[in-house]
């Protein structure tokens, strides 16, 4: 996002762009961080499962809990690297699900199957 950020700051066009990325970067944070938190609350235990604003919360209070080891001198460096990878993982889903846009259908076209042979035996 800063080379970007740099390119785009050498042009007058580019530098009314700068927070237009800025914004979408931090959108796409946000819903990094919910997805990777969802993720989270569907694997833990809990009262009432398929409920998607508990599984959310458990899961943005388990981050949060993690948030706050990161705090702590010695457990501090493995909770800021599970934290990271917990963005990175959200932010792959993200990207990958192109921002939850549903599934474009796709018709699979395929060839009947030949017809069967027959075959005649003189005996």
């Amino acid at each position: 996002v800063v080379p970007l950020c740099i390119l785009l700051a050498v042009t007058v066009v580019g530098m009314v762009l700068i927070p237009v990325l800025a914004a979408g970067f931090a959108v796409t944070l946000l819903l990094a961080w919910v997805v990777a938190g969802l993720a989270l609350g569907r694997r833990l235990p809990h009262r009432s499962p398929g409920r998607l604003e508990v599984e959310l919360a458990l899961g943005l209070a388990g981050f949060w809990v993690v948030g706050l080891l990161a705090e702590l001198p010695v457990l501090g460096v493995l909770a800021e690297i599970v934290l990271i990878a917990a963005t990175f993982v959200g932010l792959g889903s993200v990207l990958l699900s192109r921002f939850g846009a549903p599934p474009a259908e796709t018709e699979a076209k395929m060839d009947p199957p030949p017809p069967a042979a027959t075959e005649v035996v003189d005996a």
